[in-house]
C-alpha cells in the first residue's frame, strides 16, 4: 500500500496538508498566547545525508524545520568535513539546527544541564553558529517531569511545545499540544499509521511532529529494506573514505 510508505512523494503530501493547515512555525515564534501551531522537527539518529535529502524536499515546499544532530554518536561524526558541509547547507536553505542530546543513562539533572550546555557550545564552535535549541534522545520520564531550563536555549520538550501525559490518561489534546512521531518506521500516537490528515489538524490545533530522516527515502522502503539501504549507504561512504585516505586500498576497491 503506497500511502503507507515513507517515500518523498508521501512526505510531500504531508507537507501539502501542513501548508493547508497553516504551515510550520519555528519554536522561537511560538508564545503562550498562540491557539494554533504546527512544529516540525527531525532528530538525526543515523544519517546526516538523509537529513540533507529531507531538508531539500522541505525547501521545495518552502517549509523550514529544525534538524537536531548528536555530537556523541557512533553512526556519524559532525566534525567530518562532509557532514559539516551538509549541515551548513541545511542551514543555508533556511532550516534551523540544534543539539540532539543523548543522556547516556544519566539521571543527574545538574549533570545533564551542564552536558547540554557543553555540547551545544562545542556544536556552536564547530558550525560557527549559535546553537539555541535541544531535543532529548529517548527522553526519560525524569527529564519530561522536570523541565530542563537552560538560559538562551529552547527545550523541544518544554510545556509550551509538548504536553506530558504520564499518569494523565484523560489529557484533552484539543487544548494541549498533540505529539506524533514516525518511530520504528510507522506513525506513533496517530492511527491509522499514515501521515496526519486535514481533519487531524482541525481536531488538534497545536501539534509537534517528529520525523526521523533515516526513515524517509525517495522510493520509500519497508522497514527491513530501509535498514539495509541505510547500512549500504553508510558502507559506501566508508569505502569512499578508505579510498581517498589511503593508497593501497585502491588495489582492492572493486572487491569491497
Amino acid at each position: 500500500m503506497d500511502e503507507y510508505l515513507f517515500s518523498f512523494v508521501n512526505y510531500g503530501k504531508m507537507l501539502e496538508t501542513i501548508i493547508s493547515a497553516g504551515g510550520v512555525k519555528d519554536y522561537s515564534e511560538i508564545t503562550s498566547k498562540d491557539e494554533k501551531f504546527i512544529i516540525l522537527r527531525h532528530d538525526v539518529e543515523f544519517s546526516p545525508k538523509r537529513a540533507y535529502d529531507l531538508a531539500v524536499v522541505e525547501s521545495k515546499y518552502s517549509i523550514f524545520s529544525t534538524f537536531f544532530f548528536q555530537i556523541s554518536n557512533n553512526a556519524y561524526n559532525i566534525l567530518s568535513e562532509k557532514n559539516k558541509e551538509r549541515i551548513k547547507e541545511i542551514m543555508s536553505m533556511g532550516h534551523k539546527v540544534g543539539l540532539h542530546f543523548h543522556r547516556q543513562g544519566s539521571n543527574d539533572l545538574e549533570e545533564i544541564k551542564q552536558r547540554i550546555q557543553y555540547e551545544s557550545d562545542v556544536m556552536s564552535y564547530i558550525l560557527h553558529t549559535k546553537i539555541d535549541r535541544f531535543s532529548f534522545h529517548r527522553p526519560s520520564q525524569l527529564v519530561l517531569e522536570n523541565e530542563i531550563r537552560i538560559p538562551g536555549m529552547i527545550n523541544a520538550y518544554a510545556p509550551l511545545y509538548f504536553t506530558f501525559t504520564k499518569g494523565q490518561p484523560d489529557v484533552d489534546f484539543t487544548k494541549g499540544v498533540k505529539y506524533i512521531a514516525d518511530s520504528r518506521n510507522q506513525w506513533s500516537y496517530l492511527a491509522p499509521y499514515t501521515s496526519p490528515s486535514p481533519d487531524f489538524f482541525e481536531i488538534y490545533p497545536k501539534v509537534q511532529i517528529l520525523c526521523h530522516p533515516y526513515s524517509w527515502t525517495e522510493k520509500g522502503y519497508e522497514t527491513l529494506y530501509n535498514l539495509k539501504s541505510l547500512i549500504e549507504e553508510n558502507k559506501e561512504e566508508f569505502v569512499d573514505t578508505l579510498n581517498s585516505e589511503t593508497v593501497y586500498v585502491k588495489e582492492y576497491i572493486n572487491e569491497l
